[in-house]
C-alpha cells in the first residue's frame, strides 16, 4: 500500500503533457480551463487519420464517462456510433443472460478501412475541444527522454530537436510504452516510476452489415465466456467481446490468458465453440475475416491492443519539475474500461496540478484503482470458471434456480460491474452487497 506524506503545496504555472489521446487530451482540458500554460506533445496526430485508424481500441464508453466528458465540453455525441443498453453474456454452457447498462460505442479514431462515415474519433474531439483554450498547444514530436531529476524543472528532449523542452511539471499518457517509462525517465534519486503490467489483445473490425446487427445484438454488445482452466480449452482465448458500430460495422476483442497470438485467434474462430455460441450467418462474417501476420485484419489492421493486468505502484515525482503517469501509463482499470479510467485520472490529476497537492490524489486513486487489484482479478477469474464448472452453483447463480429473487440479486450486480469496470475488482463484492441489502430491505 502507498504510503502518505503530507506535502508542501507548490505553484506550477506550466505543464508539458507527453501524449494527446484520451488522457492527454482531458489533463488539457482541465489545465487549461485554469489558464495554465499546457503544450502537448505527440508523435502522431490525433487531428488526422492514421492507418489504422481505429487505435486498436474496443471503443467502449460507459454512460457516466460520456457525460464526464461532456461536462467538459467535449461534444460526445459526433464520435457516438451506437447507443447501447448492455451486454447479452453467453457463457460456455450456452445459457445467455442480459446484463442492463447504458453505455456508447464509438471509434478512436476516424474508423476502420471500409467504414463509409469517415469522421474525426473520440481523441480527436477531446484534444480539439482543449485547443480552444488559449493557453493550450499541440506539438508533433516523439519524446525520447525525460528529466525529473532536478527538482526545479522538467527537461523533456523530442527527437531531432537539439534542445529540450523545459516546464514546471510534466504528465505522462503515452499509453503503454513501457521502455519509455522505466529506461527514458530519469528522477530523483531514491525515487522510482513503474510501468504497467501488460498483455496483448487482438482487436479486429469487420464488416458486417446492418442486417446482421439489427437482427443479432439491437442495442447491445455481446460476450463470449470461456472456461478459464487451460487444459479445457485448445487456444489462449478467456473473453470475446463483440461491439456494434454503425454503417455495419463490428468491432471484436480477443482477450486471453496472457497475450492473445495470431495463432490463439485463428484457433478460436475456427472453434466449434464459437460456431455454437453465435448464429451461423455472424459466425461466416467473422470467419471470412482474412487475418494479416501480425493478428489484425485487412478490413483495419488494428492489432496493437494492449490492455492492463496490474498498475504500476509508483507513478507519480511529486513537486517542482516532476511528473505524473496518467491513462493507460499509470494507474488504471484492469482488462477493461481504459477509456473510462483515462477520463477520471486525467481529471483528478489535472486538478491536483492546479492545486500543487497530490496527497488527495493519491488517496481517491488507492481507492479507486487499489495497487493490489490484480490479484482480485485474477481470483474473479477463476471463480467464473469454478461457477461454470459446478452445475448447482451455475443453476442456482445464473438459471435462476434456488431462492426465487436471489439468484438475480446476486449475479446481475456482480455482472454488471465484471463487465463493465465502474468499480475495481476489489470493491465488488462490497458493492454487490450493498445493493441486495437495498433491494431486500430498502435500505
Amino acid at each position: 500500500m502507498w504510503r502518505f506524506r503530507p506535502e508542501r503545496k507548490f505553484h506550477l504555472n506550466n505543464v508539458i503533457v507527453g501524449g494527446g489521446n484520451v488522457a492527454g487530451g482531458v489533463a488539457s482540458i482541465v489545465l487549461g480551463k485554469a489558464a495554465l500554460s499546457v503544450l502537448c506533445v505527440d508523435k502522431i496526430d490525433p487531428l488526422e487519420e492514421q492507418i489504422p485508424s481505429c487505435n486498436g481500441c474496443g471503443g467502449l464508453i460507459q454512460e457516466r464517462t460520456a457525460q464526464t466528458l461532456e461536462k467538459l465540453g467535449v461534444p460526445v455525441e459526433k464520435a457516438t456510433r451506437r447507443k447501447l443498453d448492455g451486454f447479452i453474456v453467453t457463457l460456455p454452457t450456452g445459457e445467455e443472460m442480459v446484463v442492463k447498462t447504458p453505455m456508447r460505442s464509438v471509434y478512436r479514431g476516424h474508423g476502420p478501412l471500409h467504414d463509409k462515415n469517415k469522421k474525426p474519433g473520440l481523441d480527436a474531439l477531446i484534444l480539439q475541444t482543449a485547443l480552444k483554450y488559449p493557453t493550450v498547444s499541440y506539438h508533433k514530436g516523439k519524446i525520447v527522454d525525460v528529466d525529473l531529476s532536478s527538482g526545479k524543472e522538467a527537461l523533456v528532449y523530442l527527437d531531432k530537436m537539439h534542445e529540450p523542452l523545459k516546464s514546471d511539471f510534466f504528465v505522462g499518457a503515452f499509453g503503454h510504452n513501457s521502455e519509455l517509462v522505466e529506461k527514458h525517465i530519469k528522477v530523483p534519486d531514491g525515487q522510482k516510476l513503474d510501468a504497467p503490467k501488460t498483455q496483448k489483445s487482438t482487436v479486429m473490425e469487420i464488416a458486417v452489415g446492418d442486417d446482421i446487427l439489427k437482427k443479432h445484438f439491437g442495442s447491445y454488445a455481446r460476450v463470449l465466456v470461456l472456461p478459464y482452466d487451460k487444459t479445457k480449452k485448445d487456444s489462449n482465448v478467456l473473453f470475446v467481446a463483440l461491439i456494434p458500430k454503425d454503417n455495419g460495422s463490428l468491432t471484436m476483442i480477443v482477450m486471453g490468458d496472457g497475450d492473445v497470438t495470431p495463432e490463439d485467434t485463428h484457433k478460436f474462430i475456427s472453434s466449434p465453440y464459437l460456431a455454437d455460441a453465435l448464429p451461423n450467418e455472424l459466425v461466416n462474417k467473422i470467419r471470412n475475416t482474412s487475418l494479416v501476420k501480425d493478428g489484425g485484419c485487412k478490413l483495419c489492421s488494428c492489432s496493437r491492443n494492449t490492455i492492463t493486468v496490474a498498475s504500476p505502484e509508483h507513478y507519480l515525482i511529486s513537486g517542482m519539475g516532476g511528473g505524473i503517469m496518467i491513462g493507460d501509463t499509470g494507474l488504471t482499470r484492469l482488462y477493461k474500461d481504459g477509456i473510462g479510467a483515462a477520463v477520471t485520472t486525467a481529471e483528478a490529476a489535472a486538478k491536483a496540478i492546479i492545486t500543487g497537492d497530490f496527497t488527495h490524489y493519491q488517496r481517491l486513486m488507492e481507492k479507486e484503482f487499489p495497487p493490489d487489484d490484480h490479484i482480485y482479478a485474477d481470483g474473479f477469474l477463476r471463480l467464473n470458471d469454478a461457477i461454470i464448472a459446478n452445475s448447482y452453483l451455475r443453476n442456482l447463480l445464473l438459471a435462476g434456480k434456488g431462492i426465487p429473487g436471489v439468484s438475480h440479486l446476486l449475479i446481475d450486480p456482480f455482472m454488471r460491474h465484471f463487465l463493465t469496470g465502474d468499480v475495481a475488482y476489489k470493491n465488488i463484492f462490497p458493492h454487490k452487497l450493498s445493493e441486495m441489502l437495498f433491494q431486500i430491505f430498502g435500505i
